[in-house]
This record gives C-alpha cells, sequence and structure tokens, in this order.
C-alpha cells in the first residue's frame, strides 16, 4: 500500500509522530510514497528529518500561529489576522496546487494528515482520491473529560483550528494516555502515543549527566534563560532551539549551551539530563516521561495548556507560568513512568 504523509512543520511533534507511524508502516511492508510539510513563515525543515529520507519531501506555506513581541506567548489577534493575510494572498493557492500534484503524481491509497491545516481546507475544496485519516493530541480537546484553557476564547479558536485540521477526514485519532470515547465528535478514537525505535530503544541509556535539557522553540524564552543563568552561572543547561541565525551549538558560557534542533542529539541529551524543561508540547513530555525525567512546563498557548494540565494531574512534571529552572531543580523524582505501547496499526490497516 502506497501513503502519503502531511506534516504540520512547527515544532518536533508531528515530524517524530510520522517518523514513529512510518517504522511501523514500513515494518508491515507498506510505502510512504510521498511526505507533504506545510511550513509557518521562516521555519524550515529540520535536517534530522530530511536525513531519514523516509519518502520524496515537498513543502509548502501554510496557516500558523503567531506570538507576542517577546516570543513568549500566543497573540490570538495576530493569529487571525496573519491568518486572512494568507487567505488572500497567493500561497494559499500555491499550497493547494502542491497538495493536488502530489496526489496525482504519486496516487497514493492512504493519506494521513498530522496537523497540518492547509491539507484539512484542501479536503473541504477538493474530495481526496482515497481514504484519509487524521492524527494528533489535539484533537483531545474534543473529549467532554479534556482540560480546558482558562482563556474562553483560546479554546473555541482550539477546536476551530483543530476542526480545520481534521477537514473531511474518514478518521481521526486522537494521541492520548487514555483510551477515552466521550467525544463530541463521534468519529473520533484515542491511540497510544506514537514513539520511535530511538526512544524506546534509548531507555536502557538512561543516566544522570548532571544537567537540565531544555527545548524552548520560542526564542523569547532563550532570554529568560540567560537571565536566570547570570544568576544560577554553576547549573549546566543544554537548551534546543530553532535560531538557525546562530551556529548549530552557540555557547553562552562553559555552563550554558543553545543547539539547533537535532533529533538524536536531543535524545542523547534527554537520555542522560536530570531534568526537562519544555513548553509542554505532547510529544515531548511523553518522551521525557517515558524516560522517567522530573518535568517542568512553560505551556506557550492553549493546546500546550490543556497538556500541562493533564500530565501535572497525573503526577508526571510541575507547570510554571515562566522560565524557572529553579522550580525543576527542587522537584521530588517522580515514580517510573508507565511505558507506552505502540499504536495498534491493525487500526489503521483495516478496510472500511
Amino acid at each position: 500500500m502506497k501513503i502519503l504523509f502531511v506534516v504540520q512543520g512547527e515544532g518536533r511533534g508531528h515530524f517524530t509522530q510520522s517518523i514513529a507511524l512510518a517504522e511501523q508502516f514500513q515494518k508491515a511492508g507498506h510505502q510512504i510514497c510521498c511526505t507533504l510539510v506545510g511550513l509557518p513563515q521562516n521555519r524550515k525543515i529540520p535536517d534530522f528529518y530530511k536525513k531519514l529520507n523516509i519518502s520524496p519531501l515537498f513543502s509548502y506555506n501554510t496557516l500558523s500561529i503567531q506570538y507576542n513581541k517577546g516570543y513568549t506567548q500566543i497573540s490570538l489577534s495576530k493569529t487571525i489576522l496573519n491568518s486572512l493575510r494568507f487567505i488572500l494572498s497567493k500561497q494559499i493557492k500555491k499550497g493547494i496546487s502542491t497538495i493536488d500534484n502530489c496526489i496525482k503524481e504519486y496516487q497514493p491509497d492512504l493519506i494521513i494528515n498530522f496537523y497540518e491545516p492547509l491539507f484539512g481546507l484542501y479536503s473541504f475544496l477538493r474530495e481526496t482520491p482515497c481514504r484519509y485519516i487524521t492524527i494528533a493530541h489535539q484533537y483531545m480537546i474534543f473529549s467532554k473529560r479534556s482540560y480546558y484553557s482558562t482563556n474562553f476564547f483560546y479554546s473555541i479558536f482550539l477546536k476551530l483550528f483543530s476542526s480545520l485540521c481534521i477537514g473531511r477526514a474518514n478518521e481521526i485519532y486522537a494521541l492520548s494516555m487514555y483510551r477515552w470515547s466521550d467525544f463530541s465528535k463521534q468519529n473520533i478514537k484515542t491511540i497510544s502515543p506514537l514513539l520511535r525505535s530511538d526512544v524506546t530503544e534509548g531507555v536502557d541509556k538512561v543516566t544522570k549527566g548532571g544537567f537540565i535539557l531544555c527545548y524552548i522553540l520560542n526564542q523569547g524564552y532563550a532570554n529568560d534563560l540567560i537571565d536566570w543563568h547570570n544568576d544560577n552561572s554553576d547549573i549546566e543547561i543544554h537548551a534546543f532551539w530553532d535560531n538557525f541565525s546562530l551556529p548549530s551549538e552557540y555557547r553562552i558560557n562553559d555552563k550554558l549551551t543553545f543547539h539547533h534542533i537535532d533529533d538524536k542529539k536531543f535524545l542523547a541529551k534527554m537520555a542522560s539530563c536530570d531534568g526537562v524543561i519544555t513548553t509542554a508540547g505532547f510529544e515531548t513530555i511523553c518522551e521525557a516521561a517515558y524516560y522517567n525525567k522530573p518535568i517542568l512546563m512553560i505551556p506557550a498557548h492553549p493546546e500546550q495548556e490543556i497538556n500541562a494540565k493533564e500530565f501535572s494531574s497525573i503526577g508526571l512534571g510541575i507547570i510554571s507560568k515562566n522560565m524557572n529552572p529553579s522550580l525543576l531543580l527542587s522537584q521530588i523524582e517522580r515514580e517510573s513512568f508507565p511505558r507506552t505501547k505502540e499504536c495498534h496499526i491493525t487500526e489503521l490497516l483495516t478496510d472500511k
């Protein structure tokens, strides 16, 4: 069977989910014939993803979230204005044309969308020629038991954005720690987090290396981290970001280093760190919890706020409104995280 992937290109979570699922499909003898990546402006496909060479790669600009001046929190007004500009621009036509051309050229038997909004819009405008599935943790927002953002308007926005990503999907899979079934959208099913073999096989290498690992996609948090470290210069920190205007390994001093996003290096650091600071992206929390690492979550937007509430409620991390590694340093070691089971591939391959 030929499978076409569509991946949202912000952060690393959707990329790593597609890697995990590609491994399972390839083991089952199926082919990933093409991967489409929807990129926000000023983002690019990470080198670690290109090097995997899962399939031919194509990219296009897509709808994206905008942040405040400090690049630490989502700006709803900027996001809406930017979305309107994008819809009225030529970029949307180019993106839809790229999607259309790839579907016609590769003729997939199955399309899987990892939370990419422009493909969801495409499915409203044109009928997909084959079975279409979408997968994301964000779809848990439609569960009646889901945690909600403290901001009502952000919660509504997240539901609307998620509905756009879904489009006219035949099936919707929500990544979750739990098997929930009480969804307002009737055709949503839950599946376990998608962890790659690099994660599951690396559990035997877990140690404590005497440093903190920090994943900060939003560059505004980098300034906060540097300010904190000026007063705590004895603490070793390795931080990962996507500031490609600086060297791939940017040393502030002997104890604070910023790295470009590199998945293998990131996992190696996670396995050997003492604790993890993250903006509460679902995949990073799952990986850190799998390695039984203490976690400090600093949510930057509603979806991450919901993630943070869910994981903290079961003792898998603490929440902070700002960059304060001191909270992580004082966190008590947590009990072992119950390792997640791989997604049942038969759920995706069963003919309907």
